[in-house]
C-alpha cells in the first residue's frame, strides 16, 4: 500500500499502520525526545525543591491517560479489524489493559474520592497498580514489534478484550484484597531501595 496522488495532493493510504514513515516524521521522533531531554536536562536542578500541592493534579492526569489510552485502543481497533493483523491486535489490548489499570489506580489513589481509595487497599495498592501497569505495557508493544503473523481470527479481539478485562479484574484484586501481603514498595512518600 502506498500513498497516491488524488487532486494534486498526496493521499494518505487507508491503513496508516503498514505506511512507511516520512522523512519528515523520523525527524520529528529524533527531535521530540532530545527536546524533552534537554528540558528534562535543564529542570534536573529543581528536582529536590518541593513545589506546592496541587490536589487537581491526579484526578485530570489520570482522567487523560484513562481518555487517550482508551481512545487510541479504539483507533487502532478499526486498523484491526482492516488489515487482520495480530501485532495491532496485542497492541491494541495493551491499550485497553493500561486504561483499564489507570481507571483502577484513580479509584485507588487515596484522598482523591475517599482517604482510602474507592477500591479499597492500604497505602502500598496505588503504588503497586503504577508499577503492574508500567511493567506490563512495554511487553505488549514488545509483543506487536515482534509478532508478525497475518489472518487474525475472527474471535481473537472479542476474547482478547474479555481476557484483558477478566486480568485488570484479577490485578486489582491482588493489589486491593492482597495489598497486605503484598512487599512494601512506598513509606512516607519514598520508593524503598530493593
Amino acid at each position: 500500500m502506498g500513498s497516491t496522488m488524488r487532486y494534486g495532493v498526496l493521499a494518505e493510504p487507508a491503513d496508516l499502520a503498514t505506511h512507511p514513515p516520512t522523512g519528515g516524521q523520523m525527524r520529528t521522533v529524533v527531535v521530540v525526545p532530545l527536546g524533552l531531554g534537554l528540558l528534562c536536562a535543564l529542570l534536573a536542578p529543581l528536582a529536590g525543591r518541593a513545589m506546592p500541592a496541587v490536589p487537581q493534579f491526579v484526578p485530570v492526569a489520570q482522567s487523560i491517560l484513562v481518555g487517550s489510552n482508551l481512545l487510541t485502543g479504539i483507533l487502532l481497533l478499526g486498523h484491526v479489524h482492516t488489515n487482520r493483523s495480530w501485532s495491532l491486535g496485542i497492541l491494541t489490548l495493551g491499550y485497553l489493559l493500561t486504561a483499564l489499570i489507570a481507571l483502577a489506580h484513580m479509584l485507588t489513589f487515596p484522598g482523591l474520592f475517599s482517604p482510602h481509595g474507592v477500591l479499597g487497599g492500604n497505602s502500598q495498592t496505588t503504588p503497586w497498580l503504577f508499577m503492574v501497569w508500567h511493567a506490563l505495557f512495554p511487553l505488549f508493544v514488545l509483543g506487536y514489534a515482534r509478532v508478525y503473523r497475518r489472518a487474525l481470527p475472527d474471535h481473537f479481539m472479542r476474547v482478547g478484550v474479555l481476557l484483558t478485562i477478566l486480568f485488570v479484574s484479577l490485578l486489582v484484586l491482588l493489589c486491593t484484597t492482597g495489598a497486605p501481603y503484598l512487599p512494601v514498595l512506598i513509606e512516607q512518600h519514598r520508593f524503598q531501595p530493593s
